[in-house]
């Protein structure tokens, strides 16, 4: 007769529990940090040239396409679809005839569900958002 594996006890699987977390935790720090080293605190990539230059002109996020918002760091198909969306429920919303303005700054990007400071902190050295809120 074989005598089965012995059973952890709680406190074992407890503290198994606890590594495992404490693992996954500090490799989430490391990634988050590894990828904030890739920004400049202007929020221009850090070694990635190809990258301004090919964001020569900036960008009017009320107007731009999905394709040009596209270009923007941080920025793929589906946050351009977001911030789109969100400008044309803006659009509906506003009922006085004037022509929408959903962004007055880099910062109104975070109106936008899924885009934090972080992401408008990027964005914002390639904006050009008009002064005149009729434009």
């Amino acid at each position: 007769m074989t005598t089965p594996p012995p059973r952890l006890s709680w406190s074992a699987s407890r503290a198994a529990l606890i590594l495992l977390a404490a693992i996954l935790l500090v490799a989430s720090l490391c990634l988050w940090v590894a990828r904030a080293g890739r920004f400049e605190h202007d929020g221009t990539l850090k070694g990635h040239p190809e990258l301004q230059a090919q964001i020569r002109q900036t960008i009017d996020p009320n107007t731009a396409s999905a394709a040009s918002l596209c270009r923007l760091p941080g920025i793929g198909p589906t946050r351009a679809q977001q911030i789109i969306l969100y400008r044309q429920h803006q659009a509906s919303a506003q009922q006085n005839g004037e022509t929408p303005k959903p962004f007055q700054t880099a910062a109104d990007l975070q109106r936008v569900p899924g885009l934090g400071i972080g992401t408008a902190r990027r964005v914002a050295p390639f904006l050009s958002i008009p002064n005149d809120v009729n434009h």
